[in-house]
């Protein structure tokens, strides 16, 4: 299920995010400050907003319509994935979630209800389930963080 094509996102900061997710699941990896969880922290904080009733540019549909997933997210948190439908589920530093996890890498696989958009350091065993992997590249000239996918 793909809900989100493209997910731009512009922070406090001069800093934007243009976030391609083409498939069902989307996999971001790289090295370490390259990013990625500073978009999830913006893309948490702007669903956080939106709840709490202030008013944004981007549709309130994220605030009923996107879940984020950290290593810090509590256990009955990461096992609600399940009730979901018609999310786009984020999950940051997935190859810690994961190791604690390791039903969900298969879940996600068979999961046709929602969308993933997800962060790793390493890829591990998501090759095989993934639909696109990506790494995140800064553009000086327009101050924006993007997936390449390869």
């Amino acid at each position: 299920m793909i809900l989100y094509n493209h997910l731009p996102l512009e922070t406090g900061l001069r800093i934007k995010f243009d976030i391609e997710t083409p498939n069902g699941i989307n996999l971001i990896t790289g090295d370490s400050a390259t990013g990625r969880t500073f978009f999830v922290k913006e893309l948490q904080k702007l669903v956080d907003s939106i709840i709490s009733g202030e008013t944004h540019r981007l549709n309130p549909w994220l605030s009923k319509n996107v879940v984020v997933l950290t290593h810090r997210s509590e256990q009955e948190t990461i096992e609600k994935i399940q009730r979901h439908e018609n999310q786009l589920i984020v999950i940051d530093n997935a190859d810690i979630i994961f190791r604690e996890n390791p039903w969900l890498v298969s879940y996600i696989a068979s999961d046709k209800k929602n969308q993933y958009l997800i962060f790793s350091r390493v890829p591990n065993d998501l090759h095989d389930i993934v639909g696109q992997i990506g790494t995140f590249n800064f553009d000086e000239k327009t101050d924006t963080f993007r997936a390449d996918y390869h």
